[in-house]
């Protein structure tokens, strides 16, 4: 093992080119294979070898001194034009109390507390076999149609904006960044050396832990669902989508020491039986065999699930919407399988903490794809863990309220639910054309979520999907008063029993794809808003292109979920990639830069107005009660004193009865020598 990584180290290089904090020609790192196999059993089994220390085996060296990341954010033009398809250049609160202490240095664990998926998680289709399960819940395929009179995009509209590195959306000119990162150290180091610096890395986080008053939270609890394998999955050098985020995110929310306030598992792949739930059969068997070498051979097996083409496409699409062509949206990369079922299974674990009352609040950073449609690919996302979710969450609740603030439309997620009554689905986000000077007029992916788009209208759907379509370059108090006003009356007339919040952290400002202007606190008062509603809240990631800021909004939100106040300044002595966050173009080591400013600001009073005032009439058609009626079976200590009750009267009728056959017995006794006595 310390061979391989030895090997990987050498084939690092000294210069790496680190993303900026908007929209800026990035530094670049060479992958290294990094064995996340090896770190996953150790993080897992908590085994001794040579890469485990068994009294601190949850931060390993390969989490804080490998270099685990992708391309730390390429520079997806690769200094020349490029196409993604054809480029878009042109009521009562559930919280239950918990009387668990404030964290105490001297007697923290050991360990990060992850643990496997809960005990009754069942990997071969998540069913749960609970009594809800029995309920006359109405047949998931009402919400699962092709199309559900919901218009789809246009295929030739791709997600990706052609980007420019020598332009900025501020106007600056780019300067590369005069430092490169050092080189990992080779892993040569002694038993006690690697035992000694592990001491060392712990004391530096508990003394995070200690500043910040991390604690876990009183009266709820919080689970973190997550894999470290999704961190190794490539989508190609020019691909703007980087999972090396979540290698970002991981490392700040660790630095912070956020890990001990919550409940940490170690998630599972979802099952093909899971993922069916949702998508076409055919679809899923082929996500679990596709790759770059059986590409060609699946491609004349599912010939017939071939889009057709356009002239003029730059990428020639596959079955299903995939292509290993360069510059596809969704393109067919190595450990795709892994990754997809990966991230779905985070989700569907999530969904299982809470519907189990493990938990109140469960955060899944790998998940919330929210463009995958029933039988195609679409927009970087594959597999529509949100639906699945969803889905689960109904088995258990009458209603389910679905956020987005990702920056472009959860098309995918509308277009599922488009014909039901119980699930209602509230979008913000950016539409319109992208650059109105341009002489070729492209939507802004992926063109839906029109303000008149609320469900499927010939269906008891219809008036269940709320968009807001918004202008480009939206602010922070325009956005929180949107969001505010709009989701404060939803909540007052849709009553839901749980809530899934998509936080793509692409709608912040500077991100290479968005075009709003939002900074990271304005983001998370979404969420620290939706939080109050007191009721079952799944958390999922979703888009987010600069990584940097990606990881600083999903950790400033994972401690809005515990209620923790985080220090400004980054442990930066505690990262292992601190020049990822270093210079003013990258955010001076800060947790909130100032990201606003990037786009000229569209918006108007007048148009907030009329898109406040829309939705509060769309909401009056909203009846809360759905066309399915559930109702809870009596828990477990009432089944247990109606069942005392029953016995106890059955007791006294077979006393009753026993005392009317004794005394039959002595009357007839009482006649002794009768007539008819020996008959």
């Amino acid at each position: 093992m310390r061979a391989a990584a030895r090997q990987a180290s050498r084939l690092i290089s000294e210069q790496t080119r680190a993303e900026s904090c908007g929209d800026k020609d990035e530094d670049h790192v060479l992958e290294a294979p990094h064995d996340a196999e090896h770190d996953q059993d150790a993080l897992s089994n908590g085994r001794d070898d040579e890469h485990h220390d068994p009294g601190y085996d949850s931060l390993s060296d390969s989490d804080f001194s490998h270099d685990d990341s992708d391309d730390d954010d390429d520079d997806y033009n690769d200094n020349g034009p490029h196409h993604l398809r054809d480029d878009q250049q042109a009521p009562s609160s559930f919280l239950r109390r918990s009387n668990t202490p404030r964290v105490d240095p001297a007697r923290a664990p050991n360990r990060l507390p992850f643990r496997v998926a809960p005990a009754n998680y069942n990997p071969q289709g998540h069913k749960n076999k609970s009594a809800f399960g029995r309920l006359p819940i109405r047949d998931a395929t009402m919400s699962v149609r092709q199309n559900n009179g919901i218009p789809r995009q246009n295929m030739r509209d791709a997600i990706v904006q052609q980007w420019d590195p020598s332009r900025r959306p501020n106007g600056q000119s780019h300067q590369p960044h005069p430092t490169g990162a050092p080189p990992t150290p080779p892993l040569n180091d002694s038993e006690e050396e690697h035992a000694e610096r592990q001491r060392t890395l712990r004391d530096k986080i508990m003394q995070q832990v200690e500043e910040n008053g991390i604690e876990r939270p009183q009266g709820y609890t919080v689970s973190y669902h997550y894999n470290r394998r999704v961190e190794n999955m490539h989508f190609g050098r020019t691909h703007p989508m980087k999972p090396w985020r979540l290698t970002l995110t991981k490392h700040l929310v660790m630095g912070y020491g956020l890990q001990f306030a919550m409940d940490n598992y170690d998630a599972l792949p979802a099952s093909k039986e899971t993922v069916a739930a949702f998508h076409d059969q055919d679809y899923v068997d082929f996500l679990s065999r596709v790759s770059p070498q059986t590409f060609n051979e699946l491609s004349h097996i599912y010939e017939d699930r071939t889009p057709p083409s356009y002239p003029g496409d730059m990428v020639k699409l596959g079955p299903f919407n995939l292509s290993p062509s360069p510059g596809a949206d969704c393109p067919v990369f190595d450990g795709m399988q892994e990754y997809l079922f990966l991230y779905t299974g985070a989700t569907m674990e999530a969904v299982s903490a809470l519907t189990n009352n493990q938990a109140d609040i469960a955060i899944n950073w790998s998940g919330g794809l929210h463009h995958a449609h029933k039988s195609e690919a679409s927009g970087f996302c594959y597999i529509n863990d949100i639906v699945l979710g969803i889905l689960e969450l109904l088995k258990c609740h009458q209603r389910v309220l679905y956020i987005d603030i990702d920056v472009h439309h959860g098309d995918g997620v509308e277009e599922a639910f488009a014909s039901s009554d119980r699930v209602m689905t509230l979008s913000f986000h950016r539409y319109g054309i992208i650059d109105e000077d341009s002489k070729e007029k492209h939507l802004f992916f992926p063109g839906t979520g029109a303000l008149n788009s609320n469900g499927n209208e010939n269906s008891i759907g219809s008036h269940f999907a709320l968009n807001v379509p918004i202008p480009k370059g939206i602010d922070d108090d325009q956005f929180l008063h949107l969001f505010e006003s709009i989701t404060g009356r939803t909540l007052e007339h849709f009553r839901p029993q749980a809530i899934v919040l998509q936080c793509g952290a692409d709608s912040l400002g500077g991100d290479r794809l968005g075009q709003f202007n939002l900074n990271i606190r304005a983001h998370g008062e979404c969420l620290a808003f939706v939080k109050k509603a007191g009721v079952p809240l799944l958390i999922l990631g979703g888009g987010g292109y600069t990584a940097r800021n990606v990881a600083r909004a999903w950790t400033h939100e994972t401690a809005l979920a515990v209620g923790a106040t985080l220090n400004e300044e980054l442990p930066m002595h505690i990262v292992p990639r601190p020049q990822a966050f270093m210079g003013k173009e990258h955010g001076d080591g800060r947790l909130y830069p100032e990201l606003a400013g990037f786009h000229k600001n569209n918006v108007t009073q007048k148009e907030l107005d009329l898109l406040v005032e829309h939705c509060h009439e769309e909401l009056r058609y909203i009846k809360h009660a759905p066309s399915v009626v559930m109702e809870s079976l009596p828990g477990r200590a009432q089944m247990d004193a109606a069942r005392r009750q029953v016995d106890d009267e059955m007791e006294a009728d077979r006393a009753a009865e026993s005392g009317r056959g004794e005394r039959e017995r002595r009357r007839r006794e009482r006649g002794t020598g009768i007539r008819g006595e020996l008959r």
